[in-house]
């Protein structure tokens, strides 16, 4: 039996195309899977509660106060120095470094050295709201960490500071590995 070259153009292509419908057609793929975002930034307000518990998750972390705070009116860096229910911290700026302790009820700094002329040994500064803010909005809640920009504010003085985030998959938020709040979440397809 001897088959003409059209006949044999025909059955390849009757071939190939039975391939391709077998093969499902090489368009279709397995979607995506959803993915969750946090739905705006984490605010806690520091209290009795959990203010040393989050003090201490930032404990060493640099706050930088552009505009001042701890009675001074220029560029200050303010630390918790320690991990402990009154958290210690450091406040330096150009008119010196005031040290002390930490009580939250707001926030409450309690000196106890000072090279600051302005602020003598006792003095007690308190701030009300105390809270800290991390820019969670739109990070993907799967347990990764990622480092974010926090506010931490001292009415009326505002800090930034950068600190390792997770939002997990159920919406809770670790600030730098320690529970903060949790999250409401939304669901995106495609790449987070």
């Amino acid at each position: 039996m001897s088959m003409s070259s059209s006949s044999i153009k025909f059955l390849f292509a009757a071939v190939a195309t039975a391939a391709l419908v077998a093969c499902g057609g090489g368009g279709t793929s397995t979607p995506a899977p959803a993915a969750k975002v946090a739905t705006s930034d984490a605010s806690v307000a520091l209290a009795p509660a959990n203010g040393a518990t989050i003090t201490n998750a930032i404990a060493n972390t640099s706050i930088t106060f552009a505009g001042g705070t701890l009675g001074s009116t220029s560029s200050t860096v303010l630390q918790f120095t320690d991990k402990s229910a009154t958290p210690a911290f450091s406040a330096t700026s150009s008119a010196g470094v005031i040290t002390g302790t930490t009580t939250f009820g707001s926030c409450i700094f309690t000196v106890k050295t000072s090279t600051n002329q302005a602020v003598p040994v006792g003095t007690v500064f308190t701030y009300n709201p105390c809270t800290i803010t991390v820019a969670t909005a739109g990070a993907p809640a799967n347990g990764s960490s990622s480092v974010r920009v926090a506010t931490f504010n001292l009415s009326p003085g505002f800090g930034t500071l950068s600190v390792p985030v997770i939002v997990a998959t159920d919406g809770a938020i670790l600030l730098n590995g320690v529970f903060m709040a949790g999250a409401g979440l939304s669901v995106t397809t495609g790449a987070n």
